[in-house]
Parts: structure tokens; C-alpha cells; sequence
């Protein structure tokens, strides 16, 4: 056995090829993605376990799903990917659990990420899990990455800011004449 029919000849089928005479068939058949053989022995294709695929056709080993990817199903042609707000450094990953939430101060706005990103300044995250950060409110401003809203600086007396996200002293103006600001 392990031997297919091609051309009235017989031949062995190969790594990642199998044989199955239950449907009268005597051909030797790829496996399909997410199995794999590499007996070259025409035995029944193998599923990957968990945390590893093979996304083509008539492989002979499975990979490894990638990092920022997990996998908790056998026999899988795709790994999946950690959603926004998380993210996943490791390989072979079999569970959702794998995919950890970003650190507050820090972000993760696509799926699949290894790492979370820092806010940039003028914006912080408060929260874990974070797929965006927020701006400082109008009348203050931050030059660094900060981790909540209270970090964000006030303008100075005699001085304001109307717009939000901002990233320096400079964005505060002096008040116009006949008005104040006693920040």
C-alpha cells in the first residue's frame, strides 16, 4: 500500500500526499491546509494541533502561528489574530489568553499586534486595553506621553488654550486685552 495509479503505472505517493481507496479512488491526494504528512507513506493526513497551521496545500510540517497570532482549534488553515487593545509576543499560541492588553499609556489600534504602541504627546491612555488614546482637554497640554488626564499641564494665569491635544506651553496665548484667566 502507500502506491497510486497514474498513466497505467504505479507510483508511491509522496510527503504530504495520501491515499484513500474508500471512494474507489487509487490516486494520491494533497493534504489539505491546516493538515500535513511527512511519512511519504500514503497514510491519512494528520491535523495540526492547536497554535500551529499549514496554510497551503501538501505540507509535510506544521508552523507555528506567529506572534501577535493564536490558534485553539486543530486543523486550522489560518492562525487568528489578537484584536485591537491587545497584543501577543510569543509563537505557537493556543488560546485567546495569549493576547495580553496593552499597558495603560499605551495602545493598540489593529489586530494582530506583537507590541502596543506609546501615546504621543498631547494624549494618554487611562485604561488597559486601550485601541486609541485621548487628547488633553482645551486649557492644558502635555510634551511627554502621559498615563491620564490629571498628568496633562494647565496653562499659566493670564493665559489659554482652546483646542485639545496639544503638545506644548506654546499653544497657550495671552488672554486678550480686558480678559483673564486665573488657571
Amino acid at each position: 500500500d502507500g502506491y497510486g495509479y497514474m498513466n497505467y503505472a504505479c507510483y508511491e505517493c509522496g510527503v504530504g500526499l495520501w491515499i484513500t481507496r474508500a471512494d474507489g479512488s487509487s490516486y494520491c491526494k494533497e493534504c489539505q491546509p491546516g493538515y500535513y504528512q511527512n511519512e511519504g507513506t500514503a497514510k491519512p493526513c494528520t491535523k495540526c494541533p492547536a497554535g500551529y497551521t499549514t496554510p497551503h496545500y501538501r505540507q509535510v510540517e506544521c508552523v507555528p502561528c506567529g506572534e501577535g497570532e493564536y490558534q485553539n482549534i486543530v486543523g486550522e488553515e489560518y492562525c487568528k489574530g489578537c484584536t485591537a487593545g491587545k497584543y501577543n509576543d510569543q509563537t505557537g499560541q493556543t488560546s485567546v489568553d495569549s493576547c495580553a492588553d496593552c499597558d495603560a499609556g499605551k495602545f493598540s489600534d489593529n489586530g494582530g499586534q506583537t507590541s502596543c504602541k506609546e501615546c504621543d504627546a498631547g494624549k494618554f491612555s487611562d485604561q488597559e486595553g486601550q485601541t486609541s488614546c485621548k487628547g488633553c482637554p482645551a486649557g492644558k497640554y502635555s510634551d511627554v506621553a502621559i498615563t491620564n488626564a490629571a498628568q496633562c499641564k494647565e496653562c499659566a494665569a493670564g493665559k489659554y488654550n482652546g483646542q485639545t491635544d496639544q503638545t506644548s506651553v506654546d499653544s497657550c496665548a495671552d488672554c486678550d486685552a480686558g480678559k483673564f484667566s486665573d488657571n
